[in-house]
């Protein structure tokens, strides 16, 4: 018989097959020398190299040869990985250029370059990435490539670049900008130059199937800025991507313009230009790299690179601390803070930190029985499992000892003599040290009386040290929130000033950060968890203090520990108490049983946070758990008394704001605010929210005028021409229009063709209408109206003319007239630079004219000609223009800041304007100067600002007369114009800039100062105004609702009501006053339309609300302020923060502000005028200074805090307001650059200077 074949099986079991693994490590060590780690434990080990070599690299003395090396041009990144400076970077990216690895593309193939034979003014370039400095590739944007960035010269004269590093502010450094400064010399661009070129072109890809394109992104910018289009061709399916859709809101579910762009170009019979790189020759390059390492050098000289015309960043020469707070903000860790010495809380608690004599022994009482047992052995702390005891203690004490304790402990206090008789120390309520915070048991506090810690045994003599500082309120016994001492550890940067003391009560030491429940439990036993002895005989009801040893329990939301707590109380029926006051070991007291651990707390408020509802899941999770595996421990605090302890804990912490972006500083120059609707919040627990609510229904609105201590509303009465410049036909005084009549100004609006869809102002002028617009503005009857309707018989036909009278002041009649005339002027140039009609309409003005022309015939109620100038630096320049003097490379940098459009216009006139545009200017310097605060400000005579513009005038009419009258000028003439120009040179600074002037050229009387004074803010000697106390009847208000506690952004002066525009609530009494734009309604009209279009349920939950809150943020996200609105948005939220809150020199520069006109449409407004208008002179794209600005910031901040909307539906205001701040403290400080995900861009206000944000932007 064959025999079968032989077979075995082995069964692979798990044991067998560690042991296999733990064989290869040993074999893999003997041979290569290293041990095997696990992955967790080889991540973990990253983790912490990376911090190591953060903090090493950071913290190493610099070179002290001075010779170049690669080490000392290494900044270390957040992942530990050395990163070179970067000027190191921008010369490689140099080198790249050469070997082929980087690529620079000029844009318009050299159409548009400044000047004959200078260099280009646009690029695409090469994306780098700055956090690991190499280049990345070009393709469809991953981890490895991405598409081009647009490098340019601005209008401003400065380098501006599309990519995220140089977007980070107005003069952020990148390797692309510095890059383009060392290739060639400065330039300032102009907006014709930068709008020519095709608006698509294809950039080389050497890869095969794909293709890459740039388009303009808004043909009606002036920016060159490119939109990248990607096109994946693989046979018949083609993939696009446009980067818009993540940059400008492009669609992402079909094909965006930008695409369509393409597609059209690439049609059969077009043709699509080809981009060829940039070829530098070697000199060039050469010249590029020295000017690189001479600013590298530099850079390591003064802290910050030059630009090759001079001005370095201004940084402090010691950097030590700076350095150590950009470790925090990359690494994400906190220092390890040190003891602060005698002020330290770890010494002036000795019981706790100071050491415990445990061979002392016991004392007579029993009370502190203290027992050492050498047996104690398991690891470092020689602990169990949890809930099991210590090896060593006692035995568990009864019940009935711990009540003999209670009653013996007041006899033998006063048995022993411990205190001393002195004289009774009880402090008032109000005169409590400002250690004890505003919580919920202030209000029943009897006073406050001084304290010792040092006390460990009531049987004992207590030690109280002479002169000791600690303080403790007076509470009722069943007081709740009891603890009042500040929280030292309240936003998660607190613990770069707080440190970590090892408790040394314990038998084996920890730290505070570490304790747990079994601590708790051996600090109760050794008799640590004591109120501070009070060092007075007596209470405040005169009775002695007699010590109590109650029964507590302090919760996590793990596990609960029962304690027990001395605490110190009087003898009479009210029971003055002396709680226990855990903040030392991070607990918070709410009352004398319930204790909770402050990390529970703040791991709450995360939760909220992160998830934007209420905590009840977790909580009742917890005790699920811990009912099921520990079914015999003590109880977990229930989510009812959770929410009481946590929003008592938190209304001691204060809103806590307290974060500024490190890049920004406490005072943005450039601000954004918008309204969040979706936030409403209910307003008494059972009454739901705003007016109707039970807390709110005797509040008034946070923009509602204030009032004094007698209730009495701040008032200031408002005179046109005195006080202010109107904008309406009615009134007195100059006027902030050039064009006054509305139906001029409609037609004056439909002739620019700004807007040509518009259904309003979007039809072209026939030759009839625009003859009539020229008649009426030569017109010297300016009372006589000329209006066209609608033919009522044929609505196709053209409209009829009308004529009807409008009654005016006499002492405007005047004024209107010169300025019409000066608009016919201006009109008659503007048309002769196109005759000729289309189909029996009006041609449209170019398209430089257009905008000015819009703006100037908006027909707004609130609409403001004074915008077109703004600033008081745009003003000097207009002043230099109207003298007859040349506009230079400054000149058109202020321009191009401040008024956009005027610097368009003379751009495409070679830098000189129109003579027929010179009438027109004149006036709107004249009403922008009156506009912007300069006006009554004569007392008892005409004042500084008529005699100022009197010189202006006179030279422009003798300019004038030059120009138009050859040989009017003599030697006469020449004299009277020197004369003239220097007294308009002397004075007008002053008034443009609202700057008293000197003595000598005009003696401004005491009235006349003191109003100039109040204009700008201070008080009537000159002086900035202080901040108001909390407490304050103006303040009160604002305080209930709002939540602005930076430094510098307390309240400094009261919101007056403005008579007689204005009610005592703040709301417009006429209904031209505040406008929606776009629709024509005002804001309340706004709200009821709203309001109508919805169901009635709908409508009467609104009503029953408060309408939202208004937040302020900078341009990189950071939160600053909020506030709850009781009554619809208006431009009065923004206006009351900046006029009430900050100071002149503080205030922004830009403000963006958002009122849902238009989608994607900001309205822009300039610091210093009103705000909430329409017009082209608001559009951010104008503007170069404000192009890195990422304008959608807020809306991501709205997306953010939207999320507590139906948390905050059902919370009282009071609560809504401590939990929110609270939250938006800890998103503030979770937030990272766009640049670099590791970064952190919010700072400690209090450790917040210039040199952090130039050593952020710079190293």
């Amino acid at each position: 018989m064959q025999n079968a074949p032989w077979k075995q099986v082995k069964e692979l079991t798990s044991s067998y097959v560690e042991g296999l693994a733990a064989q290869e490590a040993i074999s893999k060590q003997s041979v290569t020398g290293k041990v095997a780690k696990s992955a967790a434990k080889s991540a973990l080990n990253r983790g912490k190299a990376a911090g190591a070599n953060v903090k090493r690299k950071l913290h190493e003395e610099p070179s002290s040869s001075g010779a170049e090396s690669s080490d000392s041009k290494e900044r270390c990144h957040a992942n530990g990985a050395a990163v070179s400076s970067l000027t190191s970077q921008a010369t490689r990216f140099l080198a790249g250029i050469q070997n082929g690895t980087c690529s620079i593309y000029e844009l318009g193939g050299g159409s548009e370059r400044g000047k004959e034979g200078s260099p280009g003014l646009a690029y695409l370039m090469t994306v780098w990435n700055h956090n690991y400095g190499r280049p990345k590739p070009l393709g469809r944007p991953s981890k490895d490539k991405a598409l081009l960035e647009t490098v340019h010269w601005d209008t401003l004269g400065k380098a501006s670049c599309t990519c995220d590093r140089g977007r980070l502010g107005p003069d952020a450094p990148c390797v692309h900008k510095l890059a383009l400064e060392a290739l060639g010399s400065r330039q300032q661009a102009n907006h014709v130059a930068l709008q020519k070129g095709r608006r698509v072109i294809e950039v080389p890809c050497s890869r095969g199937p794909e293709r890459v394109f740039g388009v303009y992104w808004n043909a009606a910018s002036p920016s060159p800025k490119r939109t990248m289009v990607h096109l994946k061709n693989e046979g018949v399916r083609e993939e696009w991507y446009c980067e818009g859709g993540k940059l400008s809101g492009c669609s992402t579910s079909g094909d965006c313009d930008h695409i369509r762009a393409v597609k059209d170009a690439l049609c059969p019979g077009r043709s699509i230009e080809i981009l060829s790189g940039c070829l530098f020759s070697e000199d060039q390059l050469a010249r590029a790299r020295a000017w690189l390492l001479e600013t590298d050098r530099k850079e390591e000289r003064k802290g910050a690179p030059e630009s090759k015309e001079g001005g370095s960043a201004e940084v402090s020469s010691d950097m030590s601390s700076v350095e150590r707070y950009l470790m925090e903000l990359c690494v994400g860790q906190p220092h390890d803070a040190s003891c602060k010495g005698a002020s330290c809380f770890c010494k002036q608690h000795q019981q706790l930190f100071g050491g415990v004599d445990f061979e002392r022994g016991t004392c007579k009482d029993g009370c502190c029985k203290l027992e050492t047992n050498t047996n104690e052995v398991g690891g470092k702390r020689g602990r169990q499992e949890s809930g099991d005891r210590c090896s060593g203690r006692g035995p568990k004490r009864s019940k009935a000892f711990w009540a003999a304790q209670e009653e013996e402990g007041g006899g033998q206090l006063k048995e022993t003599g411990a205190l001393q008789a002195e004289k009774e120390e009880v402090v008032p309520t109000h005169t409590a040290p400002q250690t004890l915070s505003g919580g919920d048991g202030r209000d029943a506090m009897s006073g406050v009386t001084r304290v010792c810690a040092s006390c460990v045994c009531p049987a004992l003599a207590c030690p109280h040290v002479a002169g000791n500082p600690l303080w403790a309120p007076v509470l009722p016994l069943d007081a709740k929130s009891v603890q009042l001492e500040l929280p030292k550890l309240v936003r998660p940067t607190d613990s770069f000033e707080v440190h970590d003391p090892l408790v040394t009560s314990l038998r084996r030491p920890v730290r505070v950060s570490e304790l747990v429940q079994r601590d708790f439990e051996e600090l109760s036993a050794v008799g640590c968890l004591s109120a501070p002895c009070p060092k007075p005989e007596l209470a405040p009801c005169g009775t002695a203090w007699q010590a109590l040893l109650q029964s507590a329990c302090v919760h996590s939301l793990q596990w609960s520990q029962e304690v027990k707590v001395r605490i110190y109380c009087c003898r009479c029926p009210v029971k003055h108490t002396v709680h226990f006051n855990g903040e030392a070991l991070g607990l918070y007291a709410w009352s004398r049983a319930i204790i909770v651990t402050q990390e529970s707390c703040q791991l709450l408020l995360r939760i909220v946070q992160g998830t934007g509802s209420a905590f009840s899941g977790l909580i009742s999770a917890q005790k699920s758990v811990r009912g099921r595996f520990s079914p015999g421990a003590a109880p977990l605090l229930s989510e009812e008394s959770w929410r009481k302890v946590c929003l008592a804990f938190f209304r001691l912490c204060g809103q806590s704001i307290l974060e500024c972006c490190s890049l920004c500083g406490p005072h943005p120059d450039v601000l954004l605010c918008d309204g969040i609707a979706g936030l409403a919040c209910a307003d008494g627990s059972r009454s739901k929210g705003g007016l109707a609510g039970t807390a709110a229904s005797e509040l008034r609105p946070f923009t509602a005028p204030s009032r004094n201590s007698s209730g009495e509303t701040v008032v200031k009465h408002m005179e046109a021409g005195v006080n202010f410049s109107a904008t309406a036909l009615e009134g007195r005084g100059l006027k902030r229009r050039l064009i006054h009549q509305p139906e001029l100004r409609a037609l004056l609006a439909r002739y620019s063709q700004h807007h040509p869809k518009d259904p309003d102002l979007g039809a072209q002028l026939s030759e009839g209408e625009f003859q009539e617009l020229l008649v009426a503005l030569d017109r010297d009857d300016v009372e006589l109206v000329s209006d066209f309707v609608a033919n009522p018989d044929d609505a196709d036909a053209e409209p009829i003319l009308l004529h009807w009278r409008r009654r005016l002041l006499q002492e405007q009649i005047g004024q209107i007239r010169s300025k019409n005339r000066a608009a016919r002027l201006l009109l008659e140039g503007i048309r002769g630079e196109t005759p000729g009609a289309n189909n029996g309409r009006v041609r449209s003005p170019r398209k430089w004219w257009a905008e000015p022309l819009y703006a100037l015939g908006s027909p707004q109620t609130v609409s403001d000609d004074s915008n077109l100038i703004q600033h008081w630096r745009a003003l000097a320049v207009v002043r230099a223009i109207l003298l007859g003097g040349p506009v230079d490379q400054g000149g058109k940098a202020v321009l191009a800041e401040h008024a956009p459009i005027l610097r368009r216009v003379l751009d495409n006139y070679d830098e000189v304007f129109p003579a027929f545009f010179f009438p027109t200017l004149h006036h709107l310097y004249r009403l922008t100067l009156f506009g912007r605060g300069a006006v009554g400000l004569g007392v008892g005579r005409a004042g500084w600002a008529l005699s100022a513009i009197e010189g202006l005038d006179a030279c422009v009419w003798l300019l004038q007369l030059r120009r138009e009258v050859p040989g009017s000028w003599n030697e006469e003439r020449e004299e009277s114009y020197t004369f003239w120009r220097g007294r308009a040179n002397r004075l007008l600074p002053g008034v443009e800039a609202l700057r008293p002037p000197p003595p000598l050229e005009y003696a401004l009387n005491q009235a006349e100062r003191e109003l100039l004074h109040d204009r700008l803010g201070l008080s009537p000697d000159g002086r900035l105004l202080e901040a108001l106390p909390k407490d304050h009847p103006y303040c009160q208000e604002q305080n209930a609702l709002g939540c602005y506690p930076l430094p510098s952004w307390e309240q400094k002066r009261p919101l007056p009501q403005y008579k007689p525009f204005e009610n005592d609530l703040g709301l417009a009494v006429e209904s031209s006053e505040e406008h929606r734009c776009k629709s024509g309604l005002t804001v309340g009209e706004f709200d009821a339309k709203v309001a109508a279009a919805k169901s009635e349920k709908a409508g009467k939950r609104l009503q029953k609300h408060t309408k939202g809150g208004f937040v302020f943020c900078c341009s990189h996200r950071v939160i600053y302020g909020f506030h709850a609105m009781l009554r619809g948005e208006s431009p009065r939220d923004p206006f009351a923060v900046l006029y009430t809150r900050l100071q002149r020199h503080n205030l922004p520069s830009f403000l963006f502000y958002d009122n849902a006109c238009k989608l994607r449409a900001f309205h822009f407004q300039k610091t210093g005028a009103e705000a909430h208008k329409c017009g082209p002179q608001y559009n951010p794209d104008l503007y170069d200074a404000v192009r890195w600005v990422n304008t959608s910031a807020v809306e991501s901040v709205n997306s953010f805090l939207i999320k507590f909307k139906v948390l905050a539906w059902f919370s009282a205001l009071e609560s809504f307001m401590i939990i929110l701040a609270n939250v938006v403290s800890g998103r503030n400080a979770e937030l990272t650059r766009v640049d670099d995900q590791k970064i952190r861009i919010a700072a400690r206000v209090d450790q917040w200077s210039p040199a952090v944000r130039a050593a952020l932007l710079y190293r």
